[in-house]
This record gives C-alpha cells, sequence and structure tokens, in this order.
C-alpha cells in the first residue's frame, strides 16, 4: 500500500501551519495600506490560497486518522 506523501503527522502539521500563518502575515505587510486594486487582489487570492491548502491539510490528517 502506498502513503500519501501529504499526511503530516501532528507536530509537521503545526510546523506547516506556523509557516503558513507567518507567510500569511509577511503578505499583509506587504499589502495592507497600499490602495493599489491589483496589489489587494492578490493579497485576498493569497488568502484563499492558503485557506485551500489548510483545509486540504486538514481533510488529509481527518482521513489518515
Amino acid at each position: 500500500m502506498c502513503v500519501s506523501p501529504y499526511r503530516l503527522t501532528e507536530e509537521a502539521f503545526s510546523e506547516e501551519n506556523k509557516k503558513a500563518e507567518e507567510a500569511r502575515k509577511i503578505v499583509l505587510k506587504l499589502f495592507t495600506g497600499e490602495h493599489n486594486t491589483t496589489r489587494l487582489r492578490i493579497a485576498a487570492l493569497l488568502e484563499d490560497v492558503a485557506h485551500i491548502l489548510r483545509r486540504d491539510v486538514e481533510i488529509e490528517k481527518t482521513l489518515s486518522s
């Protein structure tokens, strides 16, 4: 049986979550206060991607339990 490379241990999941949160904070710092609509749209899209990735990891974590 093949083990999914996307399955994360609790510790690895926590570490990935910390990295995603740190990346989100950096992105928000880059784009906060800017009145450029394109930059704000990019920031919103990155937020959506981060949310989707966190959700996918949660689903995978639940399935592997």
